[in-house]
């Protein structure tokens, strides 16, 4: 989407709500809801554990993902199946040996299940895998 100051920003529109002021509805009430388009969703997403810029840092290692292999994680299996994989502890997928290891590591990196361990996106701006250049 371009933004109006002429920044694009990347968005799921699956995952897109019309925001009311709903006075019955916390804050915190909000944030767990569960939206989005199910195989980039994040871990804490599915399990509607509240979710922030993290979960976008998650949906960035998906889009990379998808990128490199022409399908997102867990495309083998259909949307509900793959909300019930990624909101458990089975191994999320990796990038295949075929892939440079910088790349599998910033894929990994934004696809750790605890957000409070998935690099931050001023992290993942220093990763090699982003700051090395082509020769």
């Amino acid at each position: 989407m371009l933004m109006p100051n002429g920044i694009i920003k990347l968005i799921d529109f699956g995952c897109a709500k019309r925001l009311c002021i709903n006075l019955s509805m916390s804050q915190t009430q909000i944030l767990k809801s569960m939206k989005g388009t199910p195989y980039w969703m994040a871990p804490e997403v599915v399990t509607e554990t509240g979710h922030g810029k993290k979960s976008d840092i998650w949906s960035i290692g998906c889009t990379v993902f998808e990128m490199a292999t022409r399908k997102p994680p867990w495309s083998e299996m259909a949307p509900m199946a793959a909300i019930f994989a990624i909101g458990s502890d089975k191994p999320v997928p990796e990038l295949p040996a075929t892939f440079s290891e910088e790349a599998r590591e910033f894929v990994k990196m934004c696809m750790l299940r605890d957000q409070d361990l998935r690099w931050d996106a001023s992290a993942l701006l220093q990763h090699i895998f982003i700051t090395k250049k082509k020769k």
